[in-house]
């Protein structure tokens, strides 16, 4: 018994499934890493270095800049340190009177101007400072905190280098999305969204206000999003079912390849504006998808456009070395899913008539956006898959960037931090291949959020070692004659919060990764792009949330973040046992495949073959003869088609 695929997946079958031009296709999405890596450029572009009041009064002391913090900047116990700089205020002194006095030594103005009883500053006056600071300059040599002053009263504005990008993410989803469905394409849509991604990114590393950072940042930020998904649909769309699970997990690696060359990026280049500009240049190697970035065959069938689509097809079967069959062959293939009720050459769908009324009209391109936009809630099947991925989206983005906050205390070194993040996004990306080859979808994503939320849960109720310490001192005070190091203690159980949030951010890393690739297979062809676009949409309002649940929920418990994301890794859980299972099954291409079929997957044909001299074109003849004469004929040959 063999399989014999129908649709598109069966056309691809003809050309090559997983060979060659898949590896090239993959290695496209690989490189993706050069842009990806711009959605966490913003911890070492908005890094926050300590800073202090600068003093103008002590620019001429001769003293070093050590002996006028020391000075000037009084000391409180701030974030668990006993003695933090405050950064917002310094000694309200006349410091040139001071400077006149004490001969301009230090010693001399200390020691006259300091008492014993003042030596924590708690009782001389201090003043806010509000124009300048000076930086510690130790691990970074500028960021765009410190060239614009965004600390005190101007703090606010450091959450709106990421806030803008998100919004520029969600802008370019939805609008590279659409129009990569249904005017562009998807290689036309990654490339214009390419030179949009460079012109930001070079853009905001040449600027001189921070508004015009912001602006730039923004466009940045929608031509990664146009770049990265359609690339990944483009991919998909070249994949069979059996190999579409390890291409769209495989093709995910791109963002760990970046999340660590991040890293290496920021150690070598500690100012901002260096920063940029190099993460964005080495964007231009992209370029070469002019040449190599083939476009969806898949994508131009549906359009009816069989001549573009044969000719892409034949470029896919000679990198795969196989031989092409004619063209009226491959398109009866594909037309065999079909049975001719969705014809694009025929189609009398509302953006057909639009694009012919207002071709090249900017009305036009949006009408038919919204009307793209639309048909992902019109109709009953596809509205339930699409509020749900919007549904698991936005948990998993708050869940996975909630855990990324919370862990960011983890180690005094950002750039160790960084590399660490992004190598655990390995083993998240390939160790899940498995599960979905033999499990499927569904139930990998229902056990990733399920064993997620057992990690939160972990984190959550063990306790600090210093809790522990302190428990055993009060209760037990037999405990500090034992000999055992209560250093030992706190190492130990910081050791276990650290090991179990980092397992609970492999879990939702894999989780992740899995419902991106089901983003792009629950919906059919005409809308592929457009769905998976609305999922991130959404799931941007999640990564807006975890930040502030981090930030603002834990001044009243320490752990409740931790219990929160593992309440709503649970409701996602439950929410999974709804999707559709999608393991081995073709992907749709219209939604009245989709309306049709309900809950049910494409139907799989399976041929059983007993005469092998019989090939493709003539099993599809005789499937025709059997089905007008109402029954099996008296061949050798059945079709038999199996919904699992």
């Amino acid at each position: 018994m063999t399989q014999k695929m129908e649709g598109f997946d069966g056309v691809l079958n003809q050309v090559g499934t997983f060979g060659r031009f898949q590896g090239l296709v993959l290695f496209c999405m690989t490189i993706q890493a050069f842009l990806s890596w711009h959605h966490l450029s913003a911890v070492f572009l908005a890094a926050v270095p300590p800073h202090w009041c600068k003093v103008d009064d002590l620019d001429e002391s001769g003293w070093t800049l050590e002996q006028i913090r020391n000075f000037s900047i009084p000391k409180s116990a701030r974030a668990g340190s006993p003695y933090a700089w405050e950064p917002c205020s310094y000694y309200d002194f006349n410091y040139t009177q001071i400077l006149t006095e004490s001969g301009s030594s230090f010693e001399t103005a200390f020691s006259s101007t300091f008492t014993s009883g003042d030596d924590d500053g708690t009782t001389l006056p201090v003043k806010e400072c509000v124009t300048e600071w000076n930086w510690d300059r130790s691990v970074y040599n500028s960021t765009v905190v410190s060239q614009f002053n965004l600390v005190c009263h101007r703090r606010l504005l450091v959450g709106t280098i990421q806030g803008t990008y998100m919004g520029g993410v969600l802008i370019g989803s939805l609008f590279f999305g659409s129009l990569s469905d249904q005017i562009l394409g998807r290689r036309r849509s990654a490339l214009i969204s390419l030179f949009v991604s460079l012109f930001g990114g070079f853009g905001s590393g040449l600027v001189t206000s921070y508004q015009l950072f912001l602006l730039f940042r923004f466009i940045l930020a929608a031509g990664v999003a146009g770049s990265y998904q359609n690339c990944y649909v483009l991919m998909l769309e070249y994949a069979n079912p059996a190999a579409r699970a390890s291409l769209g997990l495989l093709g995910q690696l791109s963002f760990a390849l970046g999340y660590m060359m991040l890293a290496v990026l920021g150690y070598f280049f500690r100012s901002w504006e260096d920063f940029q500009l190099v993460s964005t240049g080495i964007g231009l190697a992209l370029i070469s998808y002019y040449w190599i970035l083939p476009e969806s065959a898949r994508w131009l069938l549906h359009r009816g456009d069989y001549d573009a689509a044969y000719k892409t097809l034949s470029y896919v079967a000679k990198i795969n070395r196989k031989l092409i069959p004619e063209k009226e062959k491959l398109i009866q293939i594909f037309h065999q899913h079909h049975n001719g009720e969705n014809n694009p050459s025929v189609s009398t769908n509302n953006e057909s008539k639009l694009n012919a009324r207002h071709a090249n009209k900017l009305c036009s391109i949006l009408l038919v956006s919204v009307d793209n936009y639309w048909k992902l809630l019109k109709t009953r099947e596809i509205r339930k898959r699409t509020l749900l991925i919007w549904s698991l989206f936005i948990i998993v983005d708050l869940v996975y960037y909630g855990v990324v906050f919370d862990s960011a205390t983890l180690t005094n070194d950002p750039f160790l931090l960084v590399f660490l993040a992004g190598l655990m996004e390995v083993p998240a990306y390939t160790l899940v291949i498995p599960c979905l080859t033999i499990l499927g979808r569904k139930p990998t994503v229902i056990g990733t959020f399920t064993l997620t939320a057992v990690c939160s849960f972990i984190v959550a109720y063990t306790p600090a070692g210093t809790e522990v310490v302190h428990f055993r001192l009060i209760y037990f005070p037999k405990f500090a004659k034992t000999g055992v190091k209560p250093e030992r203690i706190i190492a130990e159980y910081e050791l276990i919060r650290v090991a179990v949030s980092m397992s609970g951010k492999l879990f939702i890393t894999t989780c992740f990764a899995v419902l991106y690739l089901l983003g792009a297979e629950l919906f059919p062809t005409s809308t592929r792009t457009t769905g998976l676009a609305s999922a991130v949409i959404f799931g941007r309002l999640g990564s807006i949330l975890a930040p502030f649940i981090v930030d603002l929920v834990k001044t009243s418990y320490r752990d409740l973040p931790n219990i929160i994301f593992g309440l709503v890794s649970v409701a996602a859980g439950l929410l999974s046992l709804l999707l559709p299972e999608t393991k081995d099954s073709e992907m749709f291409d219209e939604i009245t495949e989709l309306e049709k079929n309900g809950n049910n997957n494409p139907p799989v044909s399976v041929q059983i073959k007993l005469n092998s001299g019989l090939d493709i074109g003539s099993a599809v003849d005789e499937k025709s003869r059997t089905e007008s004469n109402g029954g099996l004929s008296g061949t050798s040959n059945y079709v038999i088609h199996n919904s699992p």
